[in-house]
Parts: C-alpha cells; structure tokens; sequence
C-alpha cells in the first residue's frame, strides 16, 4: 500500500493521459476509433463504451473527456492517448469526474471515529458506510492495518490511506458510472486493483484516479 501512496503524492510527475509506448486494451480501442475517423458516428464510438462513452442518437456521441496536466483534453481513461477530444466531429464531450474523500467521510454532527456516526452526504447504494473493512468483499480489505474501521470511519480518519482512494473510486464507479459521467464501473475498478484489467496495472489506476477522479467539489 506504501507504494501506491507514494504514487498519488508524485502524480504530478507523470501525466496518464500522455502518449503511451505501447497499446493495449482501452488505448488500443480509442487508438483504432481514431483511424476509423469521426465519419462513422455512434458506430465507431461504440468501440469506447467501456471507457463511458454513451450514444447520443442518430445526432452524435459523447465521449467522458478530463483535462491531463498540461492543460490538454483528452478522452478519459488510465492509458488515455494524446488525441485532443475536439480532434472528433459530432460529439459532445462530457467532463468526467468524481467525489472526493473528504466528500464521502463527512459525518453529520461530529467526528466519524464513533461507529454509531452517519455520513453526512448519502453514499450510493453497493456499500454501506457502517461496514467494517474486514467484512466486505473488496481486494484491498485484506491485510489492511484497517480491517475494523467501518467504511464511514476509513475515509473519514484515514482519508490519506490507499485503502479511502481505492474505496472512494469503487464508491465514485457506483455512484457515477451509471449516469455515464465515471469512466469505469465498479467492477472495473476491483479489476483493475487486482491487476486483471487489459492494460493497466495497479499503480498506473490509483495515479488515475487520485489525480483526474476525486475533482468534484
């Protein structure tokens, strides 16, 4: 775990949204919808609907975009090309994003180490903020130093943990993934947690979603 907090505090040093040596997985499907060109439409942007994108009609598509360190925009993923997302015709772009921490470990009327405490914002259904950590099925639960902290009392007294990042962006994927403005599901983001996801490796995901995810207010 020490790793990945290492990683979010040097996020800044490497861009995940910059060009990558090599494709695979979700670049590779954007890398091709780039070579087939905007003319195919919903068709061709289909190609990204793992990625969050969502057909808009026989009008046009949207594609989730997010903003790289250099000020650039481009489609929203891990292993996001260097293709500007104005570079596509007919396609509305769509600002892609999540809830913080903080967000999520606000508790209603005090400090949330107290178990009997509600969040003071309402959590997506999937996870309840009374859960200890031990007792839930997510990856990171096991041999974590944070086992008997309820979910609420982990994001709200350890927010600096890799355990609240990794469980604020499952919590963002329920949250948002449904409306189409989250580029991963929750499912996805265990995936990618495990290092099963095409791709993308642990240390690569939580810089992603460190940096680009928890951006709303």
């Amino acid at each position: 775990m020490n790793k990945q907090s290492s990683e979010s505090e040097n996020s800044q040093r490497g861009d995940p949204l910059s060009p990558q040596r090599t494709l695979a997985g979700d670049a590779l499907a954007r890398r091709r919808l780039l070579l087939r060109g905007a003319t195919g439409g919903a068709s061709a942007l289909a190609a990204l609907t793992p990625l969050g994108a969502r057909a808009a009609g026989t009008g046009g598509s949207t594609v989730l975009t997010c903003t790289g360190v250099g000020g650039k925009v481009g489609l929203c993923s891990v292993s996001g090309t260097n293709s500007a997302a104005h570079s596509f015709l007919n396609v509305t772009q769509v600002p892609a994003g999540g809830k913080k921490v903080s967000w999520y470990g606000s508790c209603s009327g005090g400090s949330c180490s107290s178990l009997s405490m509600t969040p003071a914002n309402a959590w997506p259904t999937g996870l309840l903020p009374s859960t200890k950590l031990k007792n839930t099925t997510l990856p990171w639960a096991a041999g974590s130093a944070y086992g008997n902290y309820t979910m609420l009392g982990l994001l709200g007294t350890r927010s600096a943990s890799a355990e609240a990042h990794w469980t604020v962006a499952y919590l963002n994927a329920l949250k948002f993934y449904p409306l189409g403005t989250f580029p991963y599901s929750a499912s996805q983001v265990v995936d990618m947690y495990n290092g099963v996801f095409p791709g993308v490796t642990r240390d690569k995901a939580y810089t992603f979603f460190t940096t680009y995810m928890e951006n709303l207010p």
